[in-house]
């Protein structure tokens, strides 16, 4: 952020304070360059951080569900901005640095496109046939069907966003990459895994049996054991 906080504020404000804020309305702070759609850094529990064309509304979701949302507010005492979060009455401290931001005690997130590039991801993604019921994907699978495998991919309840893991020996799984899953009404059994972390990815894999998928231009094997 171009003005950093000068004193180090309670990273949870009480809620009197929040109601403060909130009837503050509208200040005169340009916030429009937190615009975007951000990815967590590692150890966030959240799946994405979205920021609004203004930069002022806010909010953080896990897959389908929305976590927290609110708005940002600048405190010209501290000379800070915080993130007013209406489901839980908290303000919590914000501060960005560069193509990162961090709502305190939320997590850190680093920007990865702006709302036009996902809007129009979204739009390709429901320009396919979305209503149909892809749970059947749901759960995990594995490199060649070995539980110990170094790769595994993740898929959703819903079937519908997906995580490809690698870990190795002595570290902790990482997730390298994720996003939505499509599938195509004219061939039966292959579906598009589209990625939100690297623009203009997208895997092709094919069901082969209930438990089997190949996956990807290697044509890797995972298979579901869990």
């Amino acid at each position: 952020m171009k003005n950093a906080c000068k004193h180090f504020a309670l990273c949870t404000l009480t809620l009197i304070l929040c109601l403060a804020l909130a009837a503050c309305g509208s200040d005169s702070y340009d916030y429009s360059a937190f615009e975007g759609y951000y990815l967590p850094d590692s150890g966030t529990d959240f799946d994405y951080l979205i920021i609004d064309t203004n930069g002022s509304r806010w909010r953080i979701g896990s897959n389908d569900d929305l976590a927290a949302s609110g708005y940002l507010q600048y405190d010209a005492d501290y000379d800070c901005i915080y993130a007013y979060n209406e489901h839980d009455g908290v303000a919590y401290q914000f501060s960005a640095d560069g193509s990162s931001v961090n709502i305190y005690s939320l997590g850190s997130f680093t920007y990865e496109m702006s709302l036009d590039e996902f809007d129009a991801q979204a739009e390709d993604y429901n320009s396919s046939d979305s209503s149909v019921d892809l749970s059947y994907l749901a759960g995990i699978w594995y490199l060649d069907g070995d539980l110990d495998a170094d790769s595994y991919i993740y898929i959703d309840s819903s079937g519908g966003l997906w995580g490809l893991y690698e870990r190795a020996p002595g570290a902790e799984t990482t997730e390298v990459d994720g996003g939505f899953i499509s599938a195509p009404t004219d061939v039966d059994d292959v579906y598009y895994a589209v990625s939100t972390t690297y623009q203009d990815v997208t895997y092709e894999f094919t069901l082969f049996d209930t438990d089997s998928i190949v996956w990807g231009g290697e044509n890797d094997y995972y298979e579901r054991l869990e």
